[in-house]
């Protein structure tokens, strides 16, 4: 029974852990909340000593100075999103957190942001990881997996591959501290020391990731004075991904907007965000791995759905509509830098 319990939790954090990310789908069928975000289950084609595959550049300047990213109208993006789709792209296409860990530790000490941000997000996946299993010491990581698993009957088929793949992206830090080599005090080798170290240089998605982690307080506080510092912080983190105008970042403000227990309309602000961010370039298909955890592969929900259909389907004709034509507003308003104009699709419940 002390074990079921412990699994459970842990399954919890490893829920939260995928899920933090990106936007809550509305139907059952297709419901994946993206990873811190979270985001992000199939392993990619990364070799496993290279957390970007074979392919992918030994330099991150060379990198970031070489390659011209496009946003979605076609338009070249800003120096500070090409670092932002590099760390995302090693991040995301990782088949081993281990060594994806190893690499960005290097930039993160050298202060990039971003390094930072993707390394918090490898550690914190990994630390549960480690966590869900170890009530089980004897047998392969695999046999320790299939017994977590076996202590949640109703987890759906969906989530027990997720939870498969993550482990196993995780299966270095069983033996070894990524970090081990590296000369930083022992408080620098946890998640929350980068991401707290990336939201205070204004790293647009650890700022929103702790205004995120600040709505759910928001919901357990009765303190008028506690509410008013919350939410204050929660605009001013909105604020800096707002103007860092980066798609995925944005992206977390849908997700935010969709929780019931902080924004006054969820089932319109959220979506209307995360079309927003769709129409800035964000990747709305079931391809992304924030949509659905890791990726449809997984799932089994390719299919050629984008996020825009979900909703459509979902929302019902005017609620869509609605949604759609604020999130058009919205794409404006953000190229515009007009953050009062902003204002009316962040309201909050009192």
């Amino acid at each position: 029974m002390k074990y079921r319990v412990i699994v459970a939790i842990v399954l919890c954090a490893v829920l939260v852990a995928i899920g933090v990310g990106g936007t809550v789908l509305l139907s059952d069928s297709t419901q994946g909340v993206p990873a811190r975000d979270d985001a992000n289950e199939v392993p990619a084609t990364a070799s496993r000593g290279s957390a970007g595959g074979d392919d992918a550049p030994a330099n991150l300047e060379d990198e970031t100075g070489r390659r011209e990213q496009t946003a979605g109208d076609g338009a070249p993006v800003e120096d500070s999103r090409e670092f932002a789709s590099f760390w995302r792209s090693r991040y995301g296409n990782s088949a081993d957190y281990y060594s994806f860990a190893r690499e960005a530790a290097e930039a993160a000490l050298a202060g990039d942001t971003k390094a930072q941000y993707y390394l918090s997000q490898a550690l914190t996946a990994c630390h549960v990881a480690v966590g869900l299993t170890a009530p089980y010491k004897e047998g392969t990581l695999e046999a320790a997996i299939e017994a977590s698993l076996a202590e949640l009957p109703g987890l759906s088929e969906i989530g027990r591959r997720k939870i498969r793949s993550r482990v196993m992206r995780c299966e270095g830090f069983f033996d070894a501290d990524a970090l081990a080599e590296l000369p930083l005090p022992e408080q620098a080798r946890s998640h929350e020391f980068w991401l707290d170290r990336a939201a205070a240089a204004n790293e647009p998605l650890a700022l929103m990731d702790q205004a995120i982690d600040s709505a759910v307080r928001l919901g357990a506080t009765d303190d008028a004075d506690t509410k008013s510092d919350l939410r204050a912080g929660i605009l001013d983190a909105v604020r800096v991904a707002v103007e860092s105008r980066e798609a995925a970042a944005l992206a977390k403000i849908g997700t935010l907007y969709s929780m019931r227990g902080l924004a006054r309309k969820p089932s319109a602000q959220g979506p209307a965000w995360m079309m927003a961010a769709c129409t800035l370039g964000y990747d709305c298909t079931m391809r992304n791995p924030d949509i659905l955890g890791r990726g449809c592969e997984t799932s089994g929900l390719c299919g050629g759905a984008t996020l825009m259909d979900i909703y459509q389907r979902d929302l019902g004709d005017t609620t869509f509509a609605s949604a759609y034509a604020a999130s058009q507003d919205i794409v404006y308003k953000v190229e515009q830098g007009d953050w009062e104009g902003l204002r009316q699709y962040l309201e909050m419940r009192e």
